[in-house]
């Protein structure tokens, strides 16, 4: 009876003995295969120089250990983002693409501007920017309102006085826009989806000298500025139209009306013919 017992009792530790070391090994495994566990990225297939265009034929696939792998390097099925992408370094063959390689540089302002240039940021709202149709690289004309102070003149003494009257004149024309609020590339309006979108604004900076930045911040806080946008085509800075005022309302608005009369008539006459009911 008692061989019996120490029979049944050393088959169980056996049993027992058999499920820790199983669990033991098993246990072992998934760690191991956690640790060493591979994962496909992608990576270079040739040397890569700095600002090319990645196409399909410029990539291959490379194993690497799970653990290695972080959220900049890019994985197998997400190899398609990456064509028609710029890299901004040089990699060299079987090199991991990493996600920083594609991101955009900072672009600062100072760079868009021309010698001589100043940025300077002008306060608009929808009427006075244009309804939120200008971009980045637009060409805007300047206009002014202001309030027209005359001279009082009492003996020796002169002092000004404000008048009801207004004029509204071309302060500046054929200024370029650096950026909108914040955006600097007319590319920032387009959404992931493709989809074109104008977002509102409240700022516009343009380019200017020294002196135009001058007459534009005095004349913006003197007054009203409104941008009006001009065609792409429109390179030629022309003649600055007359001031126009309470007095002499009337008469620019013939002269307005009369020009706009000369100009259709060296239109050339483009007619509409209209479909015939029995097509």
């Amino acid at each position: 009876m008692t061989n019996k017992l120490a029979l049944v009792v050393a088959v169980f530790l056996g049993l027992v003995a058999v499920w820790g070391v199983s669990k033991y090994l098993k246990t072992q495994k998934t760690q191991y295969e956690t640790t060493y566990r591979s994962v496909k990225v992608v990576a270079a297939k040739e040397r890569i120089k700095a600002g090319t265009a990645i196409r399909p034929d410029m990539l291959m696939t490379i194993e690497m250990p799970e653990t290695a792998v972080s959220a900049d390097h890019i994985l197998l099925r997400n190899e398609a983002q990456l064509i028609d992408q710029t890299i901004n370094r040089s990699v060299e063959r079987r090199d991991p693409l990493l996600r920083s390689y594609f991101r955009r540089p900072v672009e600062r302002l100072q760079d868009k501007l021309e010698p001589e240039q100043r940025a300077l940021t002008l306060r608009v709202d929808a009427v006075t920017g244009v309804a939120g149709n200008i971009v980045p690289g637009s060409h805007v004309d300047i206009l002014g309102t202001f309030g027209v102070k005359n001279v009082q003149r009492t003996g020796a003494r002169q002092s000004l006085s404000a008048s009801p009257e207004t004029e509204t004149v071309m302060v500046l024309n054929n200024v370029r826009v650096l950026a909108v609020d914040t955006r600097t590339r007319e590319v920032d309006y387009v959404t992931q989806g493709g989809s074109q979108r104008r977002a509102s604004y409240s700022t516009v900076t343009v380019a200017a000298t020294p002196e135009e930045a001058s007459v534009l911040v005095f004349a913006q806080d003197y007054g009203t500025l409104t941008l009006i946008l001009r065609s792409p085509a429109d390179t030629d800075a022309g003649s600055l139209p007359a001031e126009v005022t309470d007095l002499n309302l009337d008469e620019r608005i013939r002269d307005a009306l009369d020009a706009r009369q000369e100009r259709l008539k060296s239109r050339p006459l483009i007619t509409v013919e209209s479909a015939s009911p029995n097509n």
